[in-house]
């Protein structure tokens, strides 16, 4: 444990550390502001008001919730719930049907917002099965058997239940959809982990770490533990400051409410709140961020000096920006950055063709980029090992 810490300090020395830091996080809030600061009172105040609105209507029973729609109707006419329209001074002065201080317009909005969202979400589930079953039909012709079970899960989970939607989910898709926070934490772990090792053979200190009585396994879990720890505390950081951007000039809503009333998962197949999404979404940008960690140290444990340690992981990490961008058709081809956009194996049925067997990408990416990092691991290793016979 000594010695993880002795690494971390090593890799935190370099007085261009906080200062690169401090400039990432500053050009995480100016790529997130996109609205003027002066508002952020407003639409937070906005924001907590409709929350408020939807909560209470969420409250109370099916029978008062129909007790209100039939005496808006009778008040307003048939059609006060079909279009959102333009409210009238009636409708938006208080008292309203549940109070001196609240106007109809408020819930009348409410019932709307919520009856428009529920029926499109219910109009994809049916055309999602329909779809599943015609293809279905046609693979059971062919005899495919991997379209066959995946068709199958398709409407077993499309046919589930799902939690109702009971408040709107507002400006979490600017967090979760903004890929540039995850690229600049990539930038920050390019900085801090392609010297680790290339650094002591710079000042030809590897020779002493190879021959110390730590020995070389000890001192290379040591520094690749320094590496993970460094590029999560990056990822934390900024990540922490894009979600606080976003919350403080936006305002956020919904963290617990299903995740398909966001726009981009309508079509999720999981029954995740919101809140349970961001943490899914997190964990694999997070894995994303240390496989990165790991090709770069381990660069730098093969690489005969830091510059040649900078320039093959800048060659490195470019290409695997360029992959993410361009995103081969080829899941394989994607690079590691795949696990950095999560949405693609949650917005639909996301799944690989495994011995007929429809398998979610998720779980096989992190195996396989989780491989990748350990052979890293393993080759820096024995390059230790080679050096200690040398001596």
């Amino acid at each position: 444990m000594r010695i993880f810490w002795f690494e971390l300090k090593k890799v935190w020395k370099n007085r261009l550390c906080l200062p690169l830091l401090f400039v990432l996080c500053v050009i995480t809030v100016l790529l997130l502001l996109e609205e003027d600061p002066k508002g952020a009172a407003g639409r937070r105040m906005a924001i907590s008001y409709l929350t408020e609105d939807y909560t209470f209507y969420a409250s109370l029973s099916d029978s008062e919730k129909e007790e209100f729609r039939q005496a808006m109707v009778e008040k307003y006419g048939e059609d006060v719930f079909d279009s959102y329209g333009v409210p009238d001074e009636v409708s938006l002065s208080p008292p309203g049907y549940f109070g001196e201080n609240q106007a109809d317009f408020n819930f009348i909005n409410v019932v709307t917002t919520l009856t428009r969202f529920q029926n499109k979400i219910d109009e994809i589930r049916r055309s999602v099965v329909e779809a599943a079953k015609a293809f279905g039909r046609d693979a059971v012709r062919e005899g495919n058997d991997y379209e066959i079970r995946r068709n199958l899960d398709v409407i077993r989970l499309y046919q589930k239940a799902r939690t109702p939607l009971t408040n709107e989910i507002r400006n979490w898709n600017r967090f979760l959809f903004t890929p540039y926070p995850v690229l600049l934490v990539l930038f920050a772990v390019f900085f801090l982990c392609s010297g680790i090792f290339s650094k002591e053979r710079d000042s030809n200190a590897v020779i002493l770490l190879a021959t110390s009585a730590n020995g070389k396994g000890e001192i290379v879990v040591a520094k690749y533990a320094a590496a993970a720890v460094s590029a999560a505390g990056c990822f934390i950081l900024i990540r922490g400051v894009s979600l606080l951007t976003v919350a403080l000039n936006f305002g956020l809503s919904g963290w617990d409410q299903p995740v398909w009333g966001i726009e981009e998962l309508a079509y999720c197949t999981h029954d995740l709140t919101v809140g349970q999404y961001v943490f899914l979404a997190m964990g694999c940008e997070l894995a994303a961020v240390l496989v990165i960690a790991a090709l770069c140290t381990s660069v730098s444990a093969l690489s005969k000096s830091s510059v040649i340690s900078f320039l093959i992981n800048a060659l490195v990490l470019a290409g695997c920006v360029g992959l993410f961008f361009l995103e081969p058709r080829e899941e394989l081809l994607k690079g590691p950055l795949a696990l950095a956009t999560p949405l693609r194996y949650f917005e639909s049925y996301y799944t690989a063709n495994v011995l007929t067997y429809p398998i979610p990408w998720m779980p096989l990416h992190m195996i396989l980029w989780g491989l990748l990092c350990t052979a890293g691991v393993f080759f820096s290793g024995q390059y230790f090992s080679r050096v200690r016979e040398r001596i």
